[in-house]
């Protein structure tokens, strides 16, 4: 990605080129196993989705974590709901958006880092929401055509009695311009917004 434009269809249009992979990693530290595992691990192509902005990222990756087609690792417990979401720039707004929901809802959100964009493992999908019943997915990109689509049809297509209320985050118009906390905020996309957005529909469904 670049200063000057957004890549917010790349998901979707490289997902549909038969057996290449697409990763986004989090940290310098999964970068390196990002790139190992493209170079070493597997005879498939790979696009690699880097973040060219500088970015604090208010995580850490748990020790012993093994970077494994199709799973992802929990950032933060939570018992109340689950996103999954991938990247710096997401996974910090999803990290802050749990903080806050905790402190100011008493809500458990259980962050999860899926750093493979167009493949989930859907044993490990299943043992990741067991237990849970409001999943979110949130995404650097459009909603439609997306990680979380993607997410959505694993889960659909699972053998499961348990019943999910399922919500996508991402960009459903045309992006905005500014500066990188004005977009955010714009999309309601930051923590914020999103541990307001969550805490809302959350109620809703319980209402119903």
């Amino acid at each position: 990605p670049g200063h000057s434009h957004q890549s917010v269809r790349d998901i979707s249009i490289l997902s549909s080129v038969p057996d290449l992979i697409l990763i986004e990693p989090c940290t310098e530290m999964e970068v390196e196993m990002a790139l190992d595992y493209s170079v070493n691990e597997t005879s498939s192509s790979i696009y690699l989705r880097l973040v060219s902005l500088p970015y604090d990222v208010p995580f850490q990756l748990p020790a012993g974590y093994q970077f494994e087609y199709g799973k992802g690792v929990t950032l933060t417990e939570g018992d109340d709901a689950v996103i999954f979401s991938y990247g710096p720039v997401m996974l910090t707004q999803a990290v802050k958006a749990a903080e806050l929901l905790k402190k100011d809802q008493g809500l458990g959100l259980r962050v999860i880092n899926l750093p493979w964009l167009n493949h989930v493992d859907a044993d490990w999908l299943r043992n990741s929401v067991e237990g849970v019943k409001y999943i979110f997915t949130l995404d650097e990109h459009f909603v439609k055509g997306g990680q979380g689509e993607k997410l959505v049809c694993v889960l659909a297509e699972m053998d499961t009695a348990s019943t999910y209320h399922l919500n996508r985050f991402g960009i459903t118009d045309i992006p905005a311009c500014g500066l990188n906390d004005e977009v955010l905020k714009e999309h309601e996309l930051d923590a914020k917004s999103l541990g307001e957005s969550i805490n809302r529909l959350m109620s809703e469904n319980k209402a119903t």
